[in-house]
């Protein structure tokens, strides 16, 4: 699989973070930035036709004298009537992430424009991280872990039904940690059933200082949530990555063998019962996305110093034939995410990190 060349690179070096299929006729969409000399950034989003390209850089309009200009695009999630995207750029003086919310219309020639909201709203100083943005029945989420009033971080979600006007609810009882727990949100994912948000819970004890365990919040419609009561994964484990199905939802993480993670995938149903977990193939390995195109199922992640791709059929509730893939990569480098879009026999893959990403595109196995 080459990778994909991308338009709008010229005096810059374009770093994808984020792809997203292109659903009944829509455009092949990616997310992030541009790097120029001298340290300047440029947000940008591409789309293309199809996977091979032509790739296009689409308008953009931020907000005068904010950050928007210079954000990193870590998000994209289609809507009917409204696309949205979410980006942030880090302070150059307190290093925080100084987000914002992007929206366009669906129309063949989009212009993407910044949403103006107080920095202190994504949490300002006391945001920890976001754990993606995700549309579904319920509108958008954004997910994220942030500190709260007593000095504790805690799962925090913010959500919008029409991409242009958020909310952010603190003071939701269901968010709060355990004793000695502290949660790092790794996703969210709305569906029929209701949207998910999962996390990874440092709870470091002194036989295991590095002890971690998997954690997920439900809510119904998104305004009230309630935590997920888990009887499995034992063990120290992970949640990496989530999505929703007609059934429930999918979630890709891992579990610590002998301090080696591997690769697993769960699934949650409708009654919030967790599965045991399925053995993903290959050696250690940390998944890091998630997407069900029809019946396939796409996992994306790293193992070792390479990209991984997983693939597996899911028909009926069940896991089986998993296969992995090695993207062969042109320079090994520093692996921070791996992110899959996959619509039909066409797919994407972008691998990123600190300072250059790759994309590739193939067609799935069957």
């Amino acid at each position: 699989m080459p990778p994909a060349a991308f338009a709008g690179s010229t005096g810059g070096v374009p770093l994808v973070e984020t792809v997203v299929a292109g659903m009944g006729g829509a455009p092949w969409r990616a997310g992030g930035v541009i790097d120029g000399a001298g340290g300047s950034q440029q947000v940008s989003i591409w789309r293309a036709p199809l996977p091979q390209g032509p790739w296009t850089l689409e308008a953009v309009a931020p907000v005068p004298g904010r950050d928007g200009p210079n954000e990193t695009i870590y998000g994209i999630a289609p809507g009917r009537s409204v696309l949205v995207a979410f980006g942030f750029r880090r302070s150059p003086t307190e290093n925080y992430p100084r987000p914002s919310v992007w929206t366009a219309s669906p129309v063949p020639t989009p212009v993407w424009r910044e949403v103006l909201e107080s920095r202190e709203f994504f949490g300002g100083p006391d945001i920890v991280g976001f754990g993606g943005l995700s549309s579904g029945p319920h509108g958008w989420f954004v997910g994220g872990t942030w500190t709260d009033p007593r000095g504790r971080a805690e799962p925090s979600i913010w959500r919008s039904v029409d991409g242009h006007q958020w909310l952010h609810d603190a003071t939701d009882p269901a968010f709060e940690p355990g004793p000695g727990e502290t949660p790092l949100v790794s996703g969210v994912a709305d569906g029929p059933n209701g949207a998910l948000l999962v996390a990874t819970s440092d709870v470091p004890i002194p036989a295991d200082p590095l002890a971690r365990i998997a954690a997920a919040w439900w809510s119904g419609t998104g305004a009230r949530w309630e935590r997920v009561p888990l009887s499995s994964p034992p063990g120290s484990s992970t949640f990496d990555a989530v999505t929703a199905t007609d059934s429930g939802w999918l979630i890709a993480g891992t579990e610590s063998i002998e301090g080696r993670p591997r690769a697993e995938l769960w699934t949650l149903g409708a009654d919030l019962r967790l599965s045991d977990p399925f053995r993903l193939p290959g050696g250690p390995g940390t998944p890091m996305s998630l997407q069900v195109d029809g019946d396939r199922v796409l996992v994306g992640g790293a193992s070792g110093p390479r990209a991984a791709l997983w693939t597996l059929r899911y028909r009926r509730g069940i896991l089986d034939r998993p296969s992995v893939a090695l993207l062969p990569g042109t320079v090994p480098f520093q692996i921070d995410s791996v992110r899959v879009a996959a619509s039909g026999r066409s797919m994407v893959v972008s691998v990123a990190g600190a300072d250059r990403s790759e994309v590739w595109f193939g067609t799935p196995a069957p």
